[in-house]
């Protein structure tokens, strides 16, 4: 929304303002909004309008002389894969890049049991790659090997990890091949560094495992002297294999941010390292400070206790 001078992000999820809205966008209408909250958006410090239940749209008696042309100009300013993990949830940008990678589409069932069909794609540009995720009639929208102008695409996140989603008010251009971008088989996935960085507020499961001598893989009990490797499908007598351990804990940070991650043997024994306690548990609750790189699992990778 713009009144000429200033322009700021609409939000709501209120279902009966849209048809309203809509509207009055499509008769190209001032309008008045009633019992909102301005705010500014933490990552750009731009201003956002936000609905809530007793939001009144309006027709305007004001006129507002505004370039739309302009403002539509404003608005699709290109956003680089290295700048999205600072945009909000929920904008929409501007971005240029060429699909590297189309993975196969699967199905999935949401929590509510309703079907889907879902692909990842990863785009590249000169800055870094950014994983896009397509749903049902999307699906097949952009194709590797192909470069695109992305206008008002979404800025998603799941787990911490910002991804980009195509909406109904995206629009998809076909440019011509951008040079420097890479078609290397190798780009599969997003390079995103993703750091938690806090205290370890509560261990939500310690699960013991078997390492296979062979392979290191994971060993399944038989019968509970022999058991078999998953990975390699070695059988193996249960008393000799590696113990292990993995961990499930919530990291806490001084803004009160939590993350959900998992630690493998490996990593755990760097957190407890001189750590007093009896257990592991106890240990892991026992740690000052800590400093985790985790990846798009939520799997820990690298660790910097203080």
């Amino acid at each position: 929304m713009t009144d000429g001078i200033k322009a700021a992000r609409f939000i709501s999820f209120e279902p009966s303002l849209r048809p309203t809205f809509a509207k009055f966008k499509e008769d190209d209408c001032p309008v008045a909004v009633a019992g909102c909250h301005i705010q500014e958006n933490k990552f750009d410090s731009t201003l956002e309008i936000k609905t809530g239940k007793h939001t009144v749209i309006s027709q305007s008696p004001k006129k507002f002389k505004v370039d739309t042309s302009a403002q539509a100009e404003d608005n699709s300013s290109i956003i680089t894969t290295d700048q999205i993990i600072t945009i909000g949830v929920n904008q929409q940008i501007t971005i240029v890049g060429k699909i590297v990678n189309a993975g196969a589409t699967v199905d999935i069932t949401t929590k509510n049991g309703k079907k889907l069909k879902k692909q990842y794609c990863i785009l590249h540009d000169t800055n870094g790659s950014c994983r896009i995720v397509l749903w049902e009639d999307d699906i097949g929208k952009v194709e590797k090997g192909n470069c695109y102008k992305l206008i008002n695409i979404l800025v998603r996140q799941y787990d911490s990890v910002k991804y980009l989603s195509i909406s109904e008010g995206t629009i998809i251009e076909r440019i011509d091949n951008i040079e420097l971008i890479s078609d290397s088989e190798d780009l599969q996935d997003v390079p995103q560094i993703m750091v938690a960085e806090g205290e370890i507020s509560a261990v939500l499961y310690i699960n013991d495992y078997s390492v296979c001598i062979s392979c290191n893989g994971n060993v399944q009990s038989t019968d509970g002297n022999i058991g078999r490797c998953i990975k390699c499908s070695a059988t193996v007598k249960m008393s000799k294999c590696i113990a292990h351990q993995s961990a499930r804990f919530i990291v806490t940070s001084s803004t009160r941010k939590n993350w959900q991650l998992t630690a493998y043997n490996e990593q755990l024994k760097t957190m407890t390292k001189n750590v007093m306690g009896e257990s592991l548990t106890e240990k892991l609750l026992n740690i000052d400070q800590v400093k985790l790189t985790y990846d798009s699992n939520n799997i820990v990778k690298n660790v910097t206790t203080t």
